[in-house]
């Protein structure tokens, strides 16, 4: 057993001598159960010792802990009769010894009723309790169960070289070497059950081999085929278990009760106990397969045979073949839209995707008509995210029976949900009023609800302070400190503050947050990024989260990071490789009430792209569906429509009535605090300002930070001066490609000022060299000595952080380095970014291979 889960059950036996009861606690997979495994082989040597599985809970079967533990079993195995009382009694004898111990394994997936029985036996025992959880704010049952007792707690952290290079040795009957240590220690992030998964399968696939006394790579072990994970994985299982796999895969989670209908329950629990199937509380108990990579290998290997046997027989066995025609016919765009396929299976995979997700939703309506609670409603109104309900929806708010389920947090998410869905009909003010109204009931939450109320109105109108967010977040879960922080990052968006945003984002990514709230934070994190002008670092984010959002066919997700690689695209220039991406995006189809992934700013994007290619069709097509949709300040730059006019303003000729609508606009935004979206309207302009518009736009410029726009205000003040040496510095620096009119006009000035001070013209030979070669645009050497002079501030960790992320390691590529959280490692890096007077990352990687 590795160092850290030694050292964890020396830690709990050093509790368990003064007799204080113990909360183990760690992530999915860190090695909880093998500690608690350890302890009952070195307690029941000497005392009474019972151990208990908290995830073994349904919905239909409350106390099935205690029912399905062996006291029990052999109880009812007698003829005896089993009830409550029964069963406290029973467990109460088996603790008759003075020193005795109960084991809990995951006691936050515990159902309220076993919770409650469990403490009543331990108040009639007084037995010693040793618990293992991964969240201890899963319930407020388990809150007060926890608050009621006095716990030690003992953390297993992630485990680091060390640690898993034991695990792996034992394993693989060998050492691994260095290089294959460090990545297994990289992509399972200190996780053994991953780790050994991953070992396995580049086994299987020839990827590693033992070479003398080490494990080595054959081969390039950066992609190990999920093949060779589906093949490790399930090695020795029966065709009927392979088949519950398969089915899931494609699925997605299904309820005990509706797998019990297309199998048999001992395959269920085979599955269970080889740990290939993980039942799991997301506010309703689900069983899903373990661990993802399989479930992602098997739907990549499912041929569209298959796909279809899997579909009818979740239909027909499921769903009772309940069929219903869509609410709304979205198929409009789709039609339209033929793709350019360098991949023949783009087509096959929307369609597979729409159809798991339809799958998703009609067990979702089957849930909630069996049980109309606030639980089943909201995932039901989740299962809609990503895509048109097909049902109408409305229904579920005036059927749902709130007195089913009281807890504030979950009142609170079904209000922000009505409130959405309401919004996204153009009642806008119904949904003000009912969030208001919510507060007024729902105390303990009533930030969280002011919060997002004021999402749906003018971000500007009742500004996000962060002392207000520190507040709700001492009072909130993640999720809804999450969501907080997007409200806040986004406020900062509109103003132009890309990097703060960027900071704030990140703080919130590790959490184990709600669907909507990630792909929230996702998508204002790639917004943060276009503000900030940091084209390459939005671009790599947005294609790896595309890549990934396609394996694990998520609608919502692809559409975000789709539109992020596709702007990223289109401000490099890449027409083409834009106008590819954000096609595939729109063929899923609107995306419905329960979205962040801005489909209007697709639409928008979609329409300049065609315009530019030539698509007059398809562009008028797309311009009717964007009418459809229209929210405010759907993008930092303003809304949809805005976004469109200002790159058809800005290919227009230098008209003077163009520029003056350019010019209102954005002393609109300005007036109104939307710094973002003034930007991109006077940025839009190709005209020499005056100079009272001069004396605004040099006020705009100091108000905001550098971004994404920067360089193209900066060459407006500098037409608007005389100094031709000035204007042809700031037209080095535009790089945007859809700004190249901007600086062909400023050419044009350029000559006119250069006459003005008697120079002679410049030729086009020339200034291309000029605008390749102008030396001022690099770094002095006296700017380099104050680089280094500024790295003597820095502290040894932050130095350290600083030269690895100057090598392009990634952070948890140097938290493992270094062994430290990943957190640490943000943190050092944000301070030694602040000490080095550098805005990110990228130009701290820049700066250094420019002085080199």
């Amino acid at each position: 057993m590795p160092y850290q889960l030694d050292d964890a059950t020396d830690s709990v036996r050093r509790w368990l001598r003064i007799g204080i009861n113990v909360m183990i606690n760690g992530d999915r997979g860190s090695g909880k159960s093998t500690v608690m495994k350890q302890l009952i082989h070195l307690l029941e040597r000497q005392f009474p010792v019972i151990h208990l599985q908290g995830r073994l809970t349904e919905e239909k079967r409350p106390l099935l802990p205690f029912l399905s533990h062996d006291l029990i079993t052999s109880a009812e195995t007698n003829g005896k009769a089993i009830d409550l009382g029964r069963i406290e009694a029973t467990f109460t004898q088996a603790l008759r010894q003075a020193r005795s111990f109960i084991l809990v394994d995951d006691l936050d997936k515990m159902e309220e009723s076993s919770l409650s029985t469990l403490s009543r036996i331990i108040d009639k025992s007084g037995a010693i309790v040793i618990a293992s959880v991964t969240d201890t704010a899963a319930s407020d049952k388990l809150a007060d169960f926890i608050a009621q007792r006095v716990f030690a707690e003992v953390g297993i952290q992630p485990l680091g070289y060390a640690g898993l290079g034991h695990i792996l040795t034992e394993h693989l009957g060998g050492p691994p070497d260095a290089s294959l240590l460090a990545h297994l220690v990289q992509e399972s992030g200190g996780n053994p059950r991953i780790a050994i998964a991953q070992a396995d399968s580049a086994r299987w696939a020839g990827a590693i081999a033992q070479d003398g006394q080490f494990w080595v790579a054959q081969t390039t072990n950066q992609n190990i085929p999920l093949h060779a994970v589906a093949h490790s994985l399930m090695s020795g299982l029966s065709q009927k278990e392979r088949a519950v796999l398969e089915l899931i895969a494609w699925s997605g989670p299904l309820r005990l009760a509706e797998l019990e209908l297309l199998t048999t329950t001992d395959t269920i629990t085979s599955l269970v106990r080889a740990r290939r199937l993980n039942i799991y509380d997301n506010e309703q108990t689900l069983i899903n397969i373990s661990p993802p990579a399989l479930a992602e290998a098997l739907r990549q290997k499912l041929d569209p045979y298959t796909k279809i046997r899997l579909k009818q027989q979740l239909h027909s066995v499921v769903l009772r073949n309940e069929m219903h025609e869509p609410a709304i016919d979205n198929n409009s765009v789709q039609e339209s839209i033929r793709l350019d396929d360098t991949d023949s299976n783009l087509t096959d995979t929307v369609g597979t995707m729409l159809d798991r997700a339809d799958i998703r939703e009609r067990l979702a309506w089957r849930r909630w008509e069996e049980r109309a609670d606030i639980l089943n409603a909201i995932a039901l109104l989740e299962a809609s995210i990503g895509h048109q309900p097909t049902r109408d929806i409305s229904i579920v708010f005036s059927k749902t029976d709130h007195a089913l389920e009281t807890r504030p947090q979950s009142q609170a998410r079904f209000h922000v949900l009505q409130a959405q869905y309401l919004a996204s009909q153009g009642q806008r003010e119904q949904a003000l009023n009912l969030l208001r109204s919510a507060m007024e009931g729902n105390i303990a939450w009533t930030k969280f609800l002011h919060i997002f109320s004021n999402s749906l109105e003018d971000s500007t109108s009742d500004p996000l302070r962060l002392e207000d967010l520190q507040i709700a977040a001492s009072q909130l879960g993640p999720s809804e400190k999450a969501w907080a922080a997007m409200e806040h990052a986004r406020d900062l968006l509109v103003r132009a503050r890309g990097s703060d945003a960027i900071q704030i984002c990140a703080e919130h990514q590790a959490h184990e947050l709600n669907p909507q709230v990630e792909f929230a934070l996702q998508a204002t994190h790639s917004d943060a990024l276009l503000v900030v002008g940091d084209l390459g670092a939005l671009i790599d984010f947005s294609r790896q989260r595309l890549q990934q959002a396609v394996e694990k066919q998520n609608i919502s997700a692809i559409r975000i990071h789709a539109l992020g690689l596709a702007e990223g695209l289109f401000f490099q220039g890449d027409t083409h490789g834009a106008w590819q991406t954000i096609s595939y995006a729109l063929r899923f189809g609107p995306p419905g009430p329960f979205d962040f992934s801005r489909y209007s700013r697709m639409l928008a994007l979609a329409v300049e792209l065609c315009s530019r290619l030539g698509d007059s069709d398809l562009t008028r097509v797309l311009m009717r569906e964007l009418d459809q949709y229209q929210y405010p300040l759907d993008s930092p730059f303003g809304n949809a429509r805005e976004w469109v006019e200002s790159a058809t303003m800005l290919r227009l000729s230098r008209d003077e009535e163009v520029a003056r609508a350019l010019w209102q606009r954005g002393l609109q935004a300005y007036s109104a605090g939307h710094l973002a979206s003034a930007a991109l309207a006077w940025a839009s302009i190709i005209a020499v300002l005056d100079k009272d518009q001069l004396t605004l736009l040099e006020d705009l410029i100091d108000k905001i930070p550098a971004n994404l726009l920067s360089p193209v205000l900066g060459l407006h003040a500098a037409q608007a001066g005389n100094d031709p040496k000035q204007l042809l510095l700031a037209m080095t620096k535009v790089r945007l490609h859809p700004f190249r009119r901007n600086v062909a006009f400023a050419l044009k000035r350029l000559q006119v000022l250069r006459a003005k001070k008697g120079l002679p013209p410049a030729t086009s030979a020339e200034l291309v060299d000029l605008l390749i070669s102008d030396d001022s645009a690099r770094p002095t050497t006296a700017a380099i000595n104050y680089s280094h002079a500024r790295e003597q501030l820095l502290t040894d960790r932050e130095r350290e952080v600083v030269s690895l992320a100057r090598a392009s390691k990634t952070n948890k590529e140097i938290s493992s380095l270094l062994s430290v959280s990943v957190r640490t490692v943000e943190n050092h890096l944000y301070r030694a970014l602040r000490k080095l007077n550098l805005r990110s990352r990228a130009q701290l990687i820049t700066e250094w291979q420019q002085q080199d």
